[in-house]
């Protein structure tokens, strides 16, 4: 590892959108060391990370556990997503109140997404008619496509799909940010502080600027 020219980084992603620029500025500073993703959600990353099965994750956090050393990269606003037509499109922003009776699409238990999506829903006591639980946010966004209901996803994750639409919601309970995680102890590995190292330069504000 000396002088970073060999070895290898195992990086688990929930936010592949956030992660992937950054795993790409690090392998084109250090294109000697070898990196392997896998995918999951915040809960089941935070569980590998202490189980020393991934080096690195990046994941959305409302906060940052004391156990982890945690870079922050972003904090998107969640957005409720639906169908590039429906009529609440245009609207500057959505209330849970306001979308009351609509069948809702969750993700699984674990992810940080539909922890986010139960706070908000539960700080303003609006009920959550959720209809089907789905475990990716482009399995909801295609099911949202397809008619089956409203979604949530953050806007850093919305993309550039035309047939659909992102609303903020208007009532955020709780704060998020997404997080580049490693165990405490880790970052005297020179692979898991050089990717830590990069994130500064990588972070990026929140669309409205005001995170």
């Amino acid at each position: 590892l000396r002088g970073m020219q060999r070895g290898s980084l195992r990086v688990g992603m929930s936010t592949p959108h956030g992660a992937l620029p950054i795993v790409a500025a690090f392998m084109k500073t250090y294109p000697a060391i070898t990196v392997t993703t896998t995918m999951g959600n915040t809960a089941g990353l935070l569980d590998q990370l202490a189980k020393c099965r991934i080096d690195i994750g990046v994941m959305t956090l409302m906060e940052p556990p004391p156990a982890f050393a945690c870079a922050l990269v972003s904090s998107p606003l969640l957005m409720i997503c639906m169908r590039a037509d429906d009529p609440l499109a245009d609207r500057p922003a959505l209330r849970p109140s306001e979308v009351f009776g609509r069948p809702f699409i969750l993700r699984e238990e674990g992810s940080m997404t539909r922890a986010v999506v139960e706070a908000s829903f539960a700080a303003e006591r609006a009920p959550l008619d959720a209809r089907l639980v789905l475990g990716s946010r482009e399995a909801i966004k295609e099911a949202i496509a397809a008619g089956m209901g409203l979604g949530a996803v953050f806007e850093n994750a919305l993309g550039e799909a035309r047939r659909l639409a992102g609303v903020p919601l208007a009532t955020q309970a709780t704060a998020h940010g997404v997080y580049a995680v490693a165990l405490r102890e880790s970052l005297n590995i020179p692979t898991v502080r050089g990717f830590i190292d990069h994130v500064p330069a990588m972070a990026r504000p929140s669309a409205d600027g005001a995170r």
